[in-house]
């Protein structure tokens, strides 16, 4: 039963959502990513990536009683608030459902994530060792994919009243085994440990192995029935950014089902940043690669530093984006990148808005990235990403985007939209 409270927040913020979303300016974004995406020039655009920073500055704002409908009167917050900061987010007229998964037991892989706690909020956090013994991945369950057809179809409905049929819901039947859930990478840092990672590669390198190709088996046949059963949609597109290009389909909700070669996919391998690149293509990539090659194009990389990686993750044939953390170096990465990928440029986020906020510092950061990346005609786009702070501060995010587009007009012209 829907509260009367519930639903007049609801169907107020769909229809903020919805008017918001129906703005001719969401069709010029669409166009510039879609150019960006396609290798066709145009000035870089401009992403304020969501994180914790909504988490201050938004999560206080949440009203509704109902815990289910709390967190998508959460998610039309953050659409809101990112209408605020104004940057290239394409806000879309329909709100995510997630379908109600039926899992192998706990989690994705069968089994609980247990580990000790730094003690600090939002602090670092030492995981146990699941596998204990390569020898026996008895412990691990095989994915599969299958759907709670009846609690989604109820959770649609109380959604679909609550916001009083304002705004779209767009079901998504994606596999859990997707994005994070399928790099093998991120489950395989919480199932085997860093540390533990490392030493397999000397002490029993084909046990690892065996792991790897587990985990790579598992997750490509998770993504085989999702695909058989229609599940994959354009609401399926994954690159950490804007889905948008010109030869493929753009997003679009409860759209007609599609196969992978028709989607963006995303994987990192965020825990292999100080492996080399020789053990990181032995011991991660080439497990990878079946998985991301099955994709229409593919976005690489997350927070990990991939300067000198730059020649292996681009033997994957489709990879389009790849990621330029703030540990990278931008003017070796520009030079190797070129015209040929879009490198997502991640500025350092302690020093543009989470410490604090120097705008003379900021256009420097920005502008000196600008022109390592003219200087090799590599396309970059700006993505500010991890924010775990603002101090508060939301006016941060909205600061940044005001330089960046002052900065980017002092060569590609006037940015503003209509």
């Amino acid at each position: 039963m829907i509260s009367k409270n519930d639903k007049i927040i609801m169907t107020d913020l769909a229809k903020r959502v919805a008017s918001i979303a129906s703005h001719e300016k969401m069709d010029v974004r669409r166009k510039l990513w879609s150019t960006h995406n396609s290798l066709k020039g145009g000035r870089p655009p401009i992403y304020i990536r969501d994180g914790h920073w909504s988490r201050e500055t938004v999560q206080k704002e949440l009203r509704c009683e109902d815990e289910f409908l709390r967190g998508h009167e959460f998610f039309l917050r953050k659409m809101i608030a990112q209408d605020i900061i104004d940057d290239d987010f394409v806000i879309e007229p329909w709100i995510n459902l997630s379908a109600s998964k039926i899992l192998p037991g706990i989690g994705a892989w069968g089994v609980e994530y247990t580990g000790q706690d730094s003690g600090f909020l939002k602090g670092a956090k030492k995981y146990d060792i699941i596998v204990k013994n390569l020898s026996d991945l008895s412990i691990l369950k095989k994915p599969n994919h299958e759907i709670d057809e009846k609690k989604t179809s109820e959770q649609f409905s109380i959604l679909q009243e609550a916001m009083s049929y304002n705004i779209d819901v767009n079901i998504d039947r994606t596999p859990l085994w997707w994005g994070f859930e399928a790099d093998i990478s991120t489950r395989l840092g919480y199932i085997r440990g860093l540390e533990q990672i490392m030493w397999d590669m000397y002490d029993d390198p084909q046990g690892l192995k065996e792991l790897l190709a587990f985990m790579r088996d598992g997750i490509l046949h998770a993504q085989d029935q999702a695909e058989k059963a229609g599940h994959l949609t354009l609401g399926s597109h994954i690159n950490q950014s804007m889905c948008y290009v010109d030869d493929l389909k753009w997003p679009k909700a409860n759209s007609e089902s599609v196969t992978r070669d028709q989607l963006w996919g995303f994987t990192a391998a965020q825990e292999f940043a100080q492996i080399s690149p020789a053990m990181h293509e032995e011991f991660m990539f080439d497990f990878q690669v079946p998985i991301m090659e099955k994709f229409g194009y593919v976005s690489y990389g997350c927070c990990e530093d991939l300067t000198e990686k730059i020649d292996l993750v681009t033997q994957l044939k489709n990879v389009r984006r790849i990621a330029i953390s703030p540990y990278s170096d931008v003017e070796k990465c520009a030079k190797q990148l070129s015209n040929n990928y879009i490198a997502s440029w991640r500025p350092d986020p302690a020093k543009t808005v989470c410490l604090d906020f120097n705008e003379e510092r900021i256009e420097n950061m920005l502008r000196d990235a600008d022109v390592a990346y003219r200087e090799y005609n590599c396309p970059y786009d700006i993505c500010l990403k991890d924010v775990h702070t603002v101090q508060g501060e939301f006016n941060r995010l909205v600061d940044f985007v005001k330089i960046s587009k002052k900065v980017l007009e002092e060569y590609y012209g006037n940015v503003l939209e209509p």
